[in-house]
């Protein structure tokens, strides 16, 4: 049997393979994917079949890399298996934790700031890039309908009553908690839609005064500070996002800001859900952008979804319910949505909030003691209320839960672990673990390393010079000609121009209408759900043409706001069955007053609520673009580098070439521009104007009322609407964004290009002469001792 051998290294993004101890099949797809230097999340569920398909039968895999990977693979193993019926076996190389690496570090940074022999290494701009690399604020957003128990849930995570909760809707702002470890009590600031302050800081709340600060129709926002008991010590500043539910806002900003976490690709989303009462309106409009975001990047774009279902606590086991049919309609449910093998934890969030204030000995009033009782009895009377054990946990995770409930103290500790909270929390520290840590580290080395290494390569430059006026010679010729090049503007001049012919014009345009199409797509589906509520019929199903909406940068520009035909659009938005596909028999569709009084109210909340998803969309899709497009630059500027470092390389000579290439001379410019990229990019935000208010027909509604006449009018004014929008989001993107990121990288560029050529400046000195290039090595002896050892120290960091 075949013997493969997987390496990953989450935090350089090194992916090796081996088969029988040689390198993999060079023809292989897999190494289209290993190139693209992405996470092993990301295209994880094709690695087996493709080796499988290589390899063409069962084969023992050894994979090297972290517990948490390792478990994902283990997963795909496991299911290719049992799909394909194959006996592929695997076993794990463990590697140092997450945890520890970080650690590691900060203590690297701390012995590099007081012992380094290099001054600017301690300048504060370094420190200040590596805490904001290792200090990234994290959000963990949580979303619900109304009556899902979410100010419960979180509660119960903090370990205190401090969201309101009631028996209706009750949060009507956004509260962003802010985990603050060891802090005693919280601190609170309100501020308005701006952001401006209307209540300053706030000490020893309470949930009375939360309760007051929600229902201030001034406040908006309210930010917490408290310490958040379950997060591991990974040094993230968690922000826990509280968001109002779709239909429970005082600010249409609240709702634009669900939909943009859902859309976005970093955080965590916790969608809680009532498992007395799974199918509401509201969760099948937010169902429906989850779904497409899981489409979007692979597993991490599934893991980045708990759904957490609440209230199990309520059912009826003793007049037959089950905890099992309520489990397998949530995957019904979530199924019907279009969300396939989905995250799922059953909870309890009110049996492991009276837990933990009994475990502290606070006062519970007379209902929670009740509560308590009823609730610890069936938990110990009913096997199948042991929540935990339904959670969609890697081993690790369950082996967590088997180990809390083995060192369980009393009753207590083990009535918490059933109520299915801890499983919760072990999923959110392994996502935090998986992705934001890996990032973080990398993040950190990177911030300094650049630095280590520039000041070690002139170290190496001396030692090969030093001897040999041969080379000596030619590689002052090189750095004359380079300087001379530099101070008479000459280089980069065709790096400018290539950067100033950069577009992605055509990207964002393909990006608007595939979210047109998408909107098109959820429009039928939710009108085709008000429809039959109200008339008791479905429309037809739909005929899709072969058209496509034409792209907006194709529209002429004197017909930039035309509006295409309607059938045209109707076909490419697939919803025919709106526009006229059903005219010349329309009296299914003909109601009463009161029908049509309702089908109108049903359709005017569906098309506003999906109109601030689409733009919530747009937003985020938008940003994203742009991102990729500083990435872009960014990479250019490095093979302008490259290309710098390749002509005064003087070669021909033995050395590490892990350790010793000429592009380490420039190694933090590309780091600081991109740092200064990223800074500049979210500190200008990406904002448009909301779409104008949805003409809705004012009408009389009659007795008789025709719901395919109503449809057909209102929807050629909103996707009118909607294309003008495109045309002027695709105008205000290229000629406003793109041109003001162009010009900010290249003011960064002529900042850089000063630092160029102070550098070459500084080797043009250090190697003037043979007694210079001595005088160098002298001088620097025991810099290049300390250097070379902090190298070493440093990349074992990131080192498997």
């Amino acid at each position: 049997m075949k013997e493969i051998y997987i390496e990953y290294n989450p935090f350089t993004l090194e992916f090796i393979v081996k088969e029988d101890g040689e390198k993999f099949d060079t023809e292989s797809k897999i190494y289209e994917y290993i190139n693209s230097r992405k996470r092993l999340q990301f295209w994880l569920d094709q690695l087996i079949t493709i080796l499988y398909e290589n390899i063409n039968d069962n084969f023992n895999l050894t994979f090297k890399g972290t517990v948490l990977d390792y478990e994902d693979l283990q997963l795909e193993v496991d299911n290719f298996n049992k799909v394909n019926n194959t006996n592929i076996t695997i076993v794990h190389q463990q590697v140092r934790s997450v945890d520890d690496r970080l650690k590691e570090l900060k203590e690297l940074f701390g012995y590099m700031i007081t012992t380094s022999p290099f001054e600017e290494l301690k300048e504060e701009k370094v420190t200040e890039q590596f805490n904001e690399a290792i200090g990234k604020e994290f959000e963990l957003a949580v979303i619900a309908t109304m009556s899902s128990g979410k100010s419960t849930l979180l509660n119960s995570f903090l370990g205190r009553e401090l969201m309101p909760s009631k028996n209706k809707a009750c949060t009507a702002t956004i509260a962003r908690i802010r985990d603050v470890d060891g802090m005693e009590g919280t601190s609170v600031i309100c501020r308005d839609a701006n952001e401006n302050i209307v209540i300053d800081e706030v000490s020893n709340v309470t949930v009375k005064d939360m309760r007051e600060f929600n229902d201030n129709e001034k406040v908006s926002y309210i930010d917490i500070k408290t310490d958040i008991p379950f997060v591991s010590s990974h040094n993230l500043e968690l922000v826990l996002l509280d968001t109002p539910g779709p239909n429970n806002s005082r600010d249409e900003r609240h709702k634009e800001k669900t939909y943009k976490v859902i859309n976005e690709s970093e955080p965590l989303v916790l969608y809680v859900l009532n498992a007395t009462q799974l199918s509401t309106n509201d969760d099948n409009l937010l169902l429906s952008s989850v779904s497409k975001a899981m489409e979007k990047a692979g597993k991490q774009a599934k893991d980045r979804f708990l759904f957490v279902v609440n209230k199990l606590d309520t059912f009826d086991l003793e007049a037959g319910d089950s905890i099992k049919e309520v489990y397998n309609d949530v995957v019904s449910y979530l199924k019907s949505h279009r969300i396939e093998k989905p995250n799922i934890y059953l909870v309890s969030a009110q049996a492991a909030l009276i837990t933990k204030l009994k475990k502290k000995n606070d006062k519970l009033s007379i209902k929670q003691e009740g509560d308590f009782e009823t609730i610890k009895s069936l938990f110990e009377k009913f096997d199948e209320l042991h929540l935990s054990k339904y959670a969609s946990l890697s081993k690790s995770g369950h082996d967590k839960i088997n180990a809390m409930l083995n060192n369980a103290e009393d009753e207590l500790d083990t009535l918490l672990v059933h109520s299915g909270i801890p499983a919760v929390e072990i999923a959110i520290n392994d996502y935090l673990e998986k992705y934001a840590m890996a990032e973080k580290i990398t993040k950190g080395v990177n911030t300094f390393i650049g630095y280590i290494k520039e000041r070690n390569m002139e170290n190496n430059i001396a030692d090969v010079l030093a001897g040999n006026e041969a080379k000596l010679k030619e590689f002052n010729e090189k750095i004359a000609y380079v300087s001379k090049q530099i101070a008479d503007g000459n280089r980069g001049k065709e790096y400018k121009k290539k950067i100033e012919a950069l577009n992605i014009s055509k990207e964002i345009s393909n990006e608007l209408n595939r979210i047109v199409s998408v909107f098109g797509d959820r429009l039928y589906e939710s009108t085709n759900y008000a429809v039959q509520v109200v008339s008791g019929k479905k429309l037809p199903p739909l005929a899709k043409a072969a058209a496509a909406l034409p792209a907006v940068a194709a529209i002429p520009a004197a017909a930039a706001l035309a509006f295409p035909p309607l059938a045209v659009v109707g076909a490419a938005l697939g919803i025919g069955g709106i526009f006229g596909a059903l005219a010349g028999n329309n009296d299914p569709y003909i109601v009463s007053k009161s029908k049509g009084e309702e089908y109108v109210r049903r359709f005017e909340e569906i098309v506003k609520e999906l109109l601030i998803s689409f733009s919530a969309e747009i937003e985020s899709q938008i940003y994203s673009d742009i991102i990729e497009f500083s990435n872009t630059m960014i990479d250019e500027y490095r093979k302008e580098i490259n290309s710098l470092s390749e002509e005064i390389d003087i070669g021909e000579f033995e050395r590490d070439k892990s350790a010793f290439q000429f592009n380490d001379l420039f190694d933090s410019l590309t780091n600081e521009l991109r740092l200064g990229m990223d800074k500049h990019i979210k500190g200008k935000g990406i904002s448009f104007k909301k779409f104008g208010i949805i003409p809705f027909i004012n009408i009389s509604i009659t007795d008789k009322f025709d719901i395919l006449e109503y449809n057909n009018d209102i929807l050629a004014k909103i996707f009118d609407n909607i294309q003008k929008e495109c045309v002027r989001i695709e105008k205000y993107a290229n000629e406003e964004l793109i041109k003001g990121i162009k010009e900010k990288f290249l003011s960064q560029i002529d900042e850089l290009e000063i630092v160029v050529s102070k550098k070459i400046n500084s080797l043009k000195n250090m190697t003037s002469s043979k007694n210079q290039v001595q005088e160098f090595i002298d001088k620097n002896k025991k810099n290049k001792l300390w250097l070379e050892d902090f190298i070493k120290k440093l990349e074992s960091v990131i080192e498997l």
